[in-house]
Parts: C-alpha cells; structure tokens; sequence
C-alpha cells in the first residue's frame, strides 16, 4: 500500500485560534506524525468587504489514505468549525482546508506559492 503525502493549507478569519485549534487537534489524533508550522497572520487575498486578518498554517501528513478521502475529511472539519456556503459573500472563513500539493504533484500551485506558505515551507522542511 503507498504512503502518501499531503501538503495542507489551514486559514480561519473568524474565531480564527479556535478553530485552528479544533483542526490541529483533530488532524492530530487522525495523523499521528503530522508536522504543522508556526500560525502565521496574514492580510486576506481578493476580499473586499471582510478585512479581517487571517490566521494561517501548514501541515505535512504521511498516510495511505486516497485523496479523496483525506479531503473527504478536511471538508468535515470545516463543517465541524460551522463553515457554511453563506458565509462566502460576507467573506467570512470559519475553517479552510485544502490540499494543497500530494507527493510531488501541486494541487494548489497558486496558493503553494503565497508567501506564508512558502515560509511554512522552509520552516518544515528545516524541522524533519
């Protein structure tokens, strides 16, 4: 059975430590060996009524779990953290969860490139 791995993207702008939180402690418990970065604090990207700063972060998880149940998974965790197709237009992230790159292949590439992502990256990758 392969071993994947999954780069993921974590942001929240509302009750945004809360919910980090729930999903660093739920991924915990899912995927042991998960290595997450420092939260960074960031300026929203394409909003314009919400200016809320986001809180954001990057986990590296290994498992042979198929992607499409991983994400099966990340969209429950939204859900958990009350993320509703509403909130969209107000602009409002309770929990985003996103595949972002697994193995090699980029998911995300737009978003992998972000400057937080980039710094999460290097801090991962100098903390095996």
């Amino acid at each position: 059975m392969q071993t994947n791995t999954y780069i993921l993207g974590m942001g929240s702008n509302h009750q945004a430590e809360q919910n980090l939180c729930h999903a660093r402690r739920e991924l915990t418990a899912r995927y042991p060996d998960i290595r997450i970065s420092s939260i960074y604090h960031t300026t929203p990207i394409g909003f314009t009524r919400n200016k809320d700063f986001f809180l954001n972060q990057m986990a590296i998880i290994r498992t042979h779990e198929p992607m499409a149940e991983v994400s099966r998974f990340l969209k429950q965790l939204e859900k958990e953290c009350g993320r509703a197709p509403e909130d969209k237009p107000k602009e409002i992230i309770k929990l985003d969860l996103d595949i972002l790159q697994v193995n090699q292949d980029p998911i995300k590439a737009t978003e992998l490139q972000r400057h937080y992502y980039q710094q999460a990256l290097q801090e991962l990758s100098a903390h095996p």
